[in-house]
């Protein structure tokens, strides 16, 4: 038979399962208890608390019945807890009932289909506690059996665990069997914020002078300081960790941080101090961390702004924002912040953009509150914006526009305007960005067009009709909407986000309504345009096919928005200083090497470099105060660019014209990149070779005799510079032929293959196209033939057979015969005959030079014939293993194989070489 205490445990439990509600637990136990005279509270309290089966975690309590019988178990046990009288006897019996039932519940209740279930544990484990007012034993289990699950699901070194104090704090007897089992990352998190914030609502409540509430202040304090530090190490770990931070720590905790105002805690004999805006330093601090990580983590960074704008503006603001107090950290008053938003509000990510978007307005309604500015509104991109007054009542309004108009005004759109007033405030300026952001976002093309010229024409006149805008002595909040630079800051914003819209009609109405501003009028707004907006999103933008529909139409390339956009960067460049100008050239010529550009584009784009150059007169303000200005109006100091580094963008931007095969086309661009070159690079300063590779990718056709930029390279080539004589041009050009032949290689490598003689080939193409251009008088040249002849002389003496001088010798030659050779062919399809040509700028004759040469080739003959016939013995060289690879054989696939040694290769190139030499020397002559 049944003692009586197990008899009322086993009627309770199944009266667990029947009861509808937990509320009817307390009734029942009552019952129970009066019906039984044999059985106390305390009695049946461990009957119960032993009945309650800690397998139950195991098994998971999956049915919903087991869930409510194990919560109306927990009630129960609660209820009696309430009827014990002895205060040594109550606290073990509370340590009892959390390790034993509220721990096991939680383990197996936390589930997010099931949050009802959770919440009520959760109470009914505060209530527990609060009757008995054993707040520090709460912190000695619970709290500490979720500090050290989380500690332990985030791996922390013992370093980063020992500033939690939790972890440390440990009751004596911690149940062994409990530590295998720890919660995991989430669900421990979601107990210890549901926990701190019942008991910041109870903390509230209870007055100062009962019985426990001194233990419960230090238990809020204790668990805000973990908190705080778990969240701030959350945030520097993977996303999953951020996620469940942001989710559900970190705004229990700005509210208790809003309640407590500071947490102090003590490490032995240290004490340490956590302020509101301490805390919120670290926030930035995290946030500025992920920012420049990737995507996935400058979302979470704008989340995290989220969830702590989202806690001042739900009843918390004027607690965390401190009105009337002097603030540690303010971040209104962070540049960075602002600077962010601005990034984010671009981003490619629409997800990113949005969240930007929404810690932008909600910080700005905030921000507004928190200056003492009563008379401010709530700032929404719906609130009110102004219309020009001209529009109201257009009689040329198409059906369309006026249907747009119409929607516009229904967003509020054209309210401030029928109350006359103007863009004379940063709120009104913040509402109109506000307005056109939004719409670009949001809403459909119509109304962009209804509301966007106007509303930018009105944006960016105010920057003009206020002279206080020039004052940038405020704070970093304040500055945003109230002084030039900032003001365009913004502006870039819009415009960026309107040259990447998704719809080519918005992209188009963005990008005209930008350059149609008549830039001439605001110089002083032009030059603190960021040059980042203007380096990167406005030639992006211009590279769009859909702005230069008119480009190409009857062989013109050119379009309005080519011109428009050459307007606003002669403009832009007028007051720079040379090196300034170097540096923005340098910049935007040096996108054609990081962007892909179309036909449209890159005509834009080499148009506008040639407009940056452009200038009667250049600024010769210092570069070093030149700089510091750009330093002010962009943030960033622009590096010192040699003229080496700038022809060699130019080159990029000459070579990319050659993607495109039309001569006309290929003409305009290489005109574009003559002309800056001319007007920023010394030739003299270029070192030859680089000079060569420039000059090559500009198309022969477009430098011969009547060729339409000969006579401007050549005016470049024949600039008069302070230079040493062996310093000029043509110095270096003459000079050429003896350092190509004598170039020594690598040591103990004499051998060369045929990639070795194309490069020479080319080389000494270069050469000699570029010297007839530089070339005044015969002189200069006799200079090269006598070299010439001198080598001649000596070459089979010098160099042995198979050797890489000779063949480089032969290469110089032939190079120079072809050069002459292709320029009389030129001259008679100008003339139709065969006349005594002559070049009129360099005042050379063709036939005279012919003439020279050929006398200085016919000197060296007989070395050259006797060297050759030394050369060519090797095609008559017997081999003896004369078996081929199978891969020459016809074997298919796999890597190619050399049919000759190495060695083989350079003497057979070199006597094939002086074939060709004899070759085209009989038809030259």
């Amino acid at each position: 038979m049944a003692s009586p205490p197990e008899r009322e445990v086993a009627a309770l439990e199944s009266c667990f399962r029947a009861l509808s509600a937990a509320d009817a637990v307390p009734a029942v136990v009552d019952c129970v208890l009066a019906s039984s005279a044999s059985s106390s509270p305390s009695q049946l309290f461990h009957a119960l608390l032993r009945s309650f089966p800690p397998s139950q975690r195991e098994q998971g309590l999956q049915a919903q019945s087991d869930r409510h019988a194990a919560i109306c178990h927990a009630a129960a046990l609660r209820h009696l807890l309430a009827q014990l009288d002895s205060p040594p006897k109550v606290r073990e019996a509370l340590r009892l009932l959390l390790w034993r039932v509220f721990l096991p519940l939680l383990q197996d209740i936390i589930e997010p289909t099931h949050p009802a279930h959770f919440d009520l544990v959760i109470e009914m484990m505060c209530n527990a506690v609060s009757d008995t007012g054993c707040w520090d034993l709460l912190g000695a289990t619970i709290v500490s059996f979720c500090i050290r699950s989380s500690v332990v699901a985030m791996g922390l070194s013992a370093a980063d665990a020992n500033s939690i104090l939790y972890q440390s704090i440990m009751e004596a007897d911690f149940p062994a069997e409990t530590l295998s089992c720890l919660l995991p990352l989430s669900n421990s998190s979601s107990v210890l914020a549901s926990l701190l914030v019942d008991m910041l609502e109870r903390r509230r409540t209870i007055p100062t002078s009962q019985e426990g509430a001194a233990d419960l202040a230090a238990l809020v304090q204790n668990l805000t300081w973990d908190l705080a530090k778990l969240v701030l190490k959350m945030f520097t770990h993977a996303q999953e960790y951020r996620s469940c931070a942001t989710r559900v720590l970190l705004q229990p905790v700005l509210i208790s941080l809003t309640d407590v105002s500071s947490v102090t805690v003590s490490f032995g004999a240290v004490q340490h101090k956590l302020s509101r805006f301490g805390f919120l330093e670290c926030i930035w601090n995290s946030c500025i961390s992920l920012f420049p990580l990737g995507p996935g983590e400058r979302l979470d960074a704008y989340r995290i702004l989220s969830v702590y704008f989202s806690t001042l503006k739900s009843g918390h603001q004027a607690a965390v924002l401190g009105v009337g107090i002097v603030q540690e950290f303010d971040l209104k008053n962070v540049s960075e912040f602002w600077d962010e938003l601005r990034r984010g509000l671009v981003d490619k990510d629409s997800l990113v953009r949005k969240q930007a978007f929404y810690v932008l307005t909600i910080s700005l309604s905030i921000f507004t509150s928190s200056s003492g500015n009563d008379s401010c509104q709530h700032f929404s991109s719906r609130s009110p914006a102004a219309l020009p007054a001209q529009i109201k009542a257009n009689a040329g309004e198409t059906k369309r526009e006026r249907w747009a108009n119409k929607e516009a005004k229904s967003l509020g759109v054209g309210e401030m305007d029928q109350s006359g007033e103007n863009c004379s405030n940063g709120q009104d300026r913040w509402k109109v960005f506000l307005l056109l952001y939004e719409m670009l976002q949001e809403y459909g093309t119509h109304l962009v067009e209804a509301a966007w010229t106007h509303h930018v024409v009105r944006l960016f006149e105010c920057t003009l009709q206020n002279d206080y805008l020039n004052h940038t002595s405020c704070g970093a909040f304040h500055a945003q909407m109230e002084s030039w630079e900032r003001i365009l800051y913004w502006m870039a914003v819009l415009w960026e986000r309107g040259f990447s819209h998704e719809n080519p009609q918005v992209r188009c109405l963005v990008m005209q309504s930008f350059l149609d501003i008549a830039w001439e009028r605001y110089k002083v707004c032009t030059h603190i345009i960021p040059r980042g907006f203007v380096l990167g999103p406005l030639i992006r933008g211009l590279n769009d096919v859909v702005h230069h529909k008119d480009f190409g139409i009857g062989g013109a390339y050119s379009s309005k928005t080519i011109k428009d956009a050459q307007r606003f960067f002669r403009t832009y460049t007028h007051n720079l200083a040379r090196c300034d100008r170097i540096h923005l050239v340098w910049s935007l010529a040096s996108a054609a090497k990081q962007d892909s550009f179309g036909r449209a584009g890159l005509m834009t784009l080499a148009s506008c470099v040639a407009s940056c150059t452009r200038q009667s007169e250049t600024n010769d303000v210092p570069c070093a105060i030149s700089g510091k200005a750009v330093t002010k109006c962009d943030g960033c100091v622009p590096t010192e660019v040699r003229p080496t580094d700038l022809l060699d963008v130019l080159w990029i931007l000459s070579e990319r014209s050659k993607q495109h095969f039309n001569p006309k086309y290929r003409l305009k661009v290489c005109e574009q990149v003559i002309q800056v070159a001319t007007s920023l690079i010394n030739a003299t300063e270029i070192p030859l070779n680089q000079l060569l590779h420039f000059i090559a990718t500009i198309p022969r056709e477009f430098t011969d005799y009547i060729g339409p930029l000969r006579v401007v390279v050549q005016k470049w080539f024949f600039q008069k510079e302070e230079c040493s004589p062996g310093d000029t041009l043509l110095s270096k050009l003459i000079d050429f032929s003896a350092t190509f032949v004598s170039q020594k290689r690598n040591e103990g490598s004499n051998v060369f293959d045929d990639e070795d003689v194309d490069a020479w080939e080319a080389e000494a193409r270069r050469w000699a196209r570029t010297l007839l251009l530089v070339t005044e008088e015969e002189e200069h040249l006799k200079r090269i033939f006598r070299f010439l002849e001198a080598y001649g002389y000596k070459l089979s003496e010098q160099c042995p057979s198979g050797d890489f001088i000779p063949i480089k010798f032969f290469i110089i030659v032939l190079s120079f015969i072809e050069e002459l050779e292709l320029r009389q062919r030129k001259l008679v399809c100008r003339s139709n005959t065969i006349l005594r040509g002559s070049d009129t700028l360099n005042g050379l004759v063709l036939d005279d030079l012919n003439k020279m040469f050929t006398e200085s080739l016919l000197l060296i003959l007989e070395n050259m014939v006797a060297f050759s016939k030394l050369s060519c013995s090797i095609f008559w060289l017997d081999v003896d293993n004369k078996d081929l690879p199978p891969s020459i054989k016809g074997k298919l696939g796999g890597p190619s194989q050399r049919r000759l040694a190495t060695s083989i290769t350079s003497s057979v190139l070199q006597g094939v070489c002086s074939v060709l030499f004899f070759f085209s020397l009989v038809c030259f002559v």
